[in-house]
């Protein structure tokens, strides 16, 4: 007799072992068997592809797919599929027609309660349509931290990244994982694991998290309403969607902790959100809830209910395709004064000044920063950080998606901290380190290239699910002429020097305004 499951379950338990470092070759190590396969979803490998196939159908007749977006991470559930299969489908969809061939999947741990994250020791996880090959080497790479362990016995009956197997072999028979429980992590912890997961995300690979969102019932200890449980629990859910999809990390943590939200993978969730901010800087990154489903509305029973949601983030076009045309000069940023540069160079130093010393963002300070209505325009921008004339840090946002004043706080801390090719700046350079910030015109897209002028234009080059920024006052730094400045944004790319003469590429011209601290 088959056992029966809820929506979702929540076993603690104490005391696992646990062991750090790499584990050995993969070949001397064993499978992972399925632990819920025919309680979960369809224990027959024919009855789960057409189970798959037919959710994966129902979703391409439910939601939208966006010629020309590029999918870079998923949010899906990993409750039964009879909860939420439909639901996850409608985020795996818009894999279809991709060639991913790695998917990193991170997940909460039920069943184990330690620090760090945990990656088993194992060469592949088995589901009834197969094996799932681990990548080792990015496993082995990623034990190397101390952040990184292997806490066995929290792999081994562990259902939420097992759940997401079956649609990734349905879409991608060929494909590999590194497979990632998150057991306790602190703020620094998952400014950490984003760092350490970024290098990793290249165009072959998708991020996956896997997450139920709120747990509601006496069951799970949660009771914050009880009237109108439906509209509530669909209301929690967007609150916390549209902070994710928005990758407002403040704005998606201030939710968990003030509602105390039963959000399962927040902690995975908030890693996303770091790493989709880090792409930020090179990429324009959007989020969409696709899908949203109670395990209330399948067993009609309000007192016990699990929400489940489904978010796509892509990089799109930046523009519409069809507007190849390169105008004399992009549409320059409206001008700033003086005293509005000078109180944006204010704001960041203070800002990084109070990020060193506590961990996080200091609260904005309206008495001493007098916000005008051009600093509370949504722009572009950029944080550069040089230290002794050399470049420490800089990262920004490409489009217009916070307003400026909020765009330079953020992106400080980012240019500080998370500049992958940099380690963090600490608070004992602070007096070295000087602050530069670029405020950015709207994209426009450029079919010739030879229309682009140095030392005027930044440029942005679209490629084969690949991106790169440069500001128009590196090839003035550099000495580069026009084609140097046009393949060393290819090269920060990731592409071939020649590829903007390709066809596919897809260029883009912005002008900056640009100030700095004095020397």
């Amino acid at each position: 007799m088959k056992r029966i499951i809820r929506p979702a379950e929540i076993l603690l338990v104490m005391g696992m072992l646990t062991f750090a470092g790499p584990a050995a070759g993969a070949n001397e190590l064993p499978h992972r068997p399925p632990a819920v396969a025919g309680m979960w979803y369809a224990a027959d490998a024919t009855q789960l592809r057409a189970q798959v196939e037919g959710y994966l159908v129902q979703a391409e007749e439910a939601v939208q797919r966006r010629a020309g977006e590029v999918p870079v991470a998923l949010i899906v559930p990993h409750a039964g599929y009879i909860y939420s299969g439909k639901t996850a489908a409608k985020a795996y969809v818009h894999l279809r027609g991709t060639s991913f061939r790695r998917a990193l999947l991170i997940g909460p741990s039920h069943r184990a309660m330690f620090s760090g994250v945990s990656i088993p020791a194992v060469s592949a996880y088995d589901t009834p349509l197969g094996s799932v090959r681990l990548d080792r080497a990015a496993c082995d790479g990623l034990l190397e931290n101390p952040l990184v362990g292997s806490h066995p016995d929290a792999h081994v009956e562990e259902h939420n990244l097992e759940a997401q197997l079956p649609f990734l072999q349905v879409l991608f028979p060929d494909i590999c994982i590194v497979p990632m429980l998150t057991g306790q992590l602190t703020i620094h912890q998952m400014d950490q694991l984003a760092d350490l997961i970024s290098p990793l995300l290249d165009s072959s690979t998708i991020l996956i998290i896997s997450s139920d969102f709120t747990h509601y019932g006496s069951n799970f200890r949660y009771v914050p309403f009880h009237e109108n449980v439906a509209t509530n629990l669909e209301k929690y859910a967007r609150t916390a969607g549209r902070h994710i999809t928005r990758l407002d990390f403040e704005g998606f943590m201030s939710h968990c902790q003030e509602t105390r939200d039963t959000i399962c993978g927040q902690q995975g969730i908030g890693v996303a959100i770091k790493v989709l901010q880090n792409m930020a800087g090179n990429k324009k990154i959007n989020g969409s809830i696709e899908g949203f489903a109670t395990s209330g509305e399948i067993t009609h029973d309000w007192t016990t209910s699990v929400s489940y949601l489904a978010v796509l983030f892509t990089d799109p076009p930046l523009s519409p395709a069809t507007e190849h045309t390169c105008p004399a000069d992009p549409a320059p940023s409206f001008a700033l004064s003086d005293e509005e540069k000078e109180t944006l160079l204010r704001l960041a130093r203070h800002t990084l000044t109070a990020y060193l010393a506590t961990g996080k963002m200091p609260e904005f300070d309206s008495e001493r920063f007098k916000l005008t209505p051009s600093l509370c325009e949504q722009c572009g921008a950029f944080v550069t950080l040089n230290k002794r004339h050399q470049l420490r840090g800089c990262i920004g946002y490409v489009v217009a998606v916070k307003p400026l004043y909020v765009a330079v706080q953020e992106m400080v801390i980012n240019a500080a901290v998370r500049d992958p090719r940099f380690p963090p700046v600490t608070a004992a350079e602070l007096s070295e380190i000087k602050m530069e910030i670029s405020v950015l015109s709207p994209l426009e897209p450029c079919a010739d290239p030879n229309h682009v002028t140095v030392g005027r234009h930044g440029l942005v080059i679209q490629k084969d699910g690949r991106s790169g920024l440069l500001l128009p006052q590196v090839p003035v730094e550099w000495g580069w002429d026009r084609t140097q400045f046009l393949r060393q944004v290819c090269a920060k790319a990731g592409l071939p020097s020649e590829a903007y003469k390709e066809q596919d590429a897809v260029l883009y011209v912005f002008t900056a305004e640009v100030f700095h601290e004095p020397e």
